[in-house]
């Protein structure tokens, strides 16, 4: 196939503008900025073409020579650019440049579960320290260069959309914007539909039908499953999604097809993780997780599932956001029928285990088979689609037909059944609550503050019964949902409204971020270290920053759940660690002389680096973003900082946004000769025509031109 520059940018574009307004993909945000800027922190530079900004003149200012570097990003992409068109065009797989790039594909391992060793469920506490945290569950990532990354892209508007196009409308999730005639991505720099309409229509959808069917005098059943390790579970043909047969052979299928054989051969053959299932992957592979074309072919991995529950069993109501699957069945078969004129056409759950059993040559002598309510229900609404069959820990699996690997666990699979003869007011509440939730991020106004209240927002708390004693509390757990609310708030609270939160209530949050719940809400530490700079608490700042350190070097992964694997605990904290100096340093590219200011604090930090004892964090702590680097202002040069928290509209656009060390959420300065920089605009996700003026003149021309409005 003959590609031009035109598509390279294309898919650079759609690249970029889904990272820029992704709240997840730090690494994957580092990279494209290492990728405009060449500035990478390791020695190894993924970027190996490229001239580095590092000088032998030990007397150049590091900072001068970032922030003023003659070669514009605008340059530097244009050649890497065309170094790749060439490359593509002239494709030679055994080339030392596409050598480079397959051998720098990794993978990232981030936790997904902490072992619980409690042992008496009578046993509530709140300690969350401990000298050691063992995982049972880890999650993989592909990590790969952004000259990769390009070239999913470049197969989704090539290939992948086509795929795209046999999805069901009930195919929610990650869904490709298309023309309306359906035979192209669209030009712009979007790619997906937004994330959060899609996921509201998915849920929002399926309390309507289930509130119209209770309307009607119908019953309603709400079943919702979940695929345990989808991505990873998935067994996708080579053949199917990357042909590279003789006849219409092309470098974009047979990168992709690389890229997805190195990938399971690392996580299956190389880590073994969970176990060496490499013989199961000939002419097959997994789905890398953090590959955007991914998303496409995991949706079109159970395009035949949808068919089958759609067309032959009929539901009220079927979507499946991914992995995560919604039905809705009117007037469900839920009773048991042992006797009477039903008999003969019940559903028989005992031949239906001795079945079972007998094909698994199961030990009846050690595990008793026994179904819960869920089971069968499962079983007489959707069999043989869905089959129950027990698991070696005692726990039943929810195995779906056609698809070896694919199953949901029994005790995770939620139902929910509506007499309408009975009380709705339960789904009336589920109703409330998806309708708040659908606008959790926004600015709420003054009179909805108590949504952001910490107290409220923190905890679950689970009752053995509804009478809310303290003699009743089973458990509780921390509200993840609930704390991503009062951050976001109480963030958007300070810039906006410079309304700071008290001192006891930080002081109260942070006991909440210990131990424990450090690992467990790693996701959050981008937004709590924003939540400390809004609120200039920059002792707080270091102390988490250095807490949660500490709390890393104590993973490690319980020897029950990764018998045989090669992976080691550094695996996972050499992923965090790199993953809180990200948070770390995209946060303080918002104001960089957050903690140089205070000179405390800044022998603070220097003093605890240093202190640190283990070799692995004295390595790392040479590439750390300390508080006078220069690494922060990267995402300004390249605009990749979170745009929605600058104070001024316009001012990260301008040339002294990159150039010096202002505070882009202050108030407090002039910006009559702040001028705004087109090649930043034009390098931006959503580019916009401006002339060469500073910000006053921009808003004095735009008054004028409205006749003052």
């Amino acid at each position: 196939m003959n590609l031009s520059l035109d598509k390279i940018k294309l898919a650079y574009n759609k690249l970029k503008t889904y990272v820029y307004y992704d709240n997840t993909e730090l690494f994957l945000r580092e990279k494209l900025v290492e990728f405009e800027t060449d500035t990478v922190k390791s020695n190894f530079n993924l970027n190996w073409e490229v001239s580095k900004l590092y000088t032998a003149d030990k007397t150049i200012d590091i900072f001068d020579i970032f922030t003023q570097n003659e070669k514009s990003i605008e340059e530097n992409l244009e050649s890497k650019f065309t170094k790749l068109l060439n490359e593509l065009n002239d494709f030679n797989p055994n080339s030392e440049y596409f050598k480079q790039l397959f051998n720098s594909i990794n993978v990232n391992y981030f936790p997904k579960k902490i072992h619980d060793s409690k042992q008496d469920e009578n046993f509530v506490t709140n300690k969350k320290q401990s000298n050691l945290y063992e995982l049972e569950k880890i999650t993989a990532f592909i990590n790969i260069p952004i000259e990769l990354h390009i070239i999913s892209i470049i197969w989704i508007n090539e290939f992948g959309f086509k795929f795209d196009t046999e999805l069901l409308k009930e195919c929610k999730g990650n869904r490709l914007i298309l023309n309306k005639e359906k035979t192209d991505v669209i030009k712009n720099s979007s790619l997906f539909k937004p994330y959060f309409t899609q996921y509201q229509k998915w849920r929002d959808e399926s309390i309507i039908v289930a509130q119209n069917l209770l309307n009607n005098e119908k019953n309603a059943l709400f079943i919702n499953l979940d695929i345990k390790d989808y991505f990873h579970s998935c067994r996708v043909s080579l053949d199917r999604y990357f042909n590279i047969d003789n006849e219409n052979f092309n470098c974009i299928n047979y990168i992709l097809r690389k890229i997805h054989v190195i990938y399971s051969n690392l996580i299956a053959k190389k880590h073994k993780f969970p176990y060496d299932f490499s013989p199961e992957l000939e002419s097959k592979s997994l789905i890398p997780i953090g590959l955007l074309s991914s998303y496409v072919i995991a949706n079109h991995y159970l395009n035949d599932f949808d068919k089958i529950i759609t067309n032959k069993f009929k539901p009220a109501y079927y979507g499946r956001y991914v992995d995560d699957i919604l039905i809705v069945l009117s007037e469900p078969n839920i009773e048991d029928y042992p006797n009477g004129i039903y008999e003969k056409y019940s559903f028989d759950f005992d031949e239906y285990k001795t079945k079972v059993l007998a094909e698994i040559n199961w030990d009846t002598n050690q595990t008793v088979f026994e179904l819960s309510r869920v089971d069968k229900y499962l079983l007489q609404t959707l069999y043989p689609l869905f089959k129950i069959i027990p698991g070696q820990d005692g726990k039943n699996i929810v195995k779906i037909d056609q698809y070896d690997n694919l199953v949901c666990q029994s005790q995770k699979t939620s139902m929910y059944y509506f007499d309408y003869k009975e009380s709705d007011l339960v789904i009336d509440k589920l109703k409330q609550e998806l309708d708040f939730k659908s606008s959790e991020f926004k600015d709420l106004p003054d009179d909805n503050e108590d949504l952001g209240d910490f107290d409220k927002n923190a905890y679950y708390l689970n009752y053995t019964d509804s009478d809310g004693k303290v003699r009743t509390l089973k458990d509780y757990k921390e509200n993840r949902y609930g704390l991503t609310v009062y951050l976001t708030n109480k963030i958007l609270g300070a810039i906006k409204h410079k309304k700071s939160v008290s001192d006891d209530e930080i002081k109260k949050f942070l006991k909440l971020f210990n131990g424990q719940n450090i690992i467990e809400f790693y996701r959050l530490w981008e937004k709590i270290f924003t939540y400390l700079l809004v609120n200039n608490k920059p002792a707080e700042y270091v102390d988490f920053y250095f807490r949660c350190i500490e709390e890393i070097k104590k993973i490690n992964l319980h020897k029950d759940y990764f018998k045989g694997t090669n992976v080691k605990n550094h695996h996972i904290m050499d992923t965090l660690i790199k993953f809180l100096d990200i948070s770390h340093e995209l946060v303080l590219s918002l104001n960089p002389n957050f903690l140089k200011q205070n000179k405390k604090v800044l022998k603070n930090f220097e003093y605890r680096s240093n202190k640190l004892e283990s070799d692995y964090i004295n390595y790392f702590f040479n590439e750390i973003t300390r508080p006078d680097s220069f690494w922060s202002m990267r995402y300004r040069k390249t605009n990749m900082m979170r745009h929605h928290y600058v104070s001024i509209p316009l001012l990260n656009y301008t040339k002294e946004s990159y150039t010096t060390r202002i505070n882009l959420l202050s108030l407090n300065f002039n910006v009559e000769n702040y001028t705004i920089d087109n090649n930043l605009i034009s390098n931006s996700p959503r580019p916009i025509k401006f002339w060469e003026c500073t910000i006053s003149q921009l808003f004095t021309d735009l008054k004028e031109k409205s006749n003052g409005k």
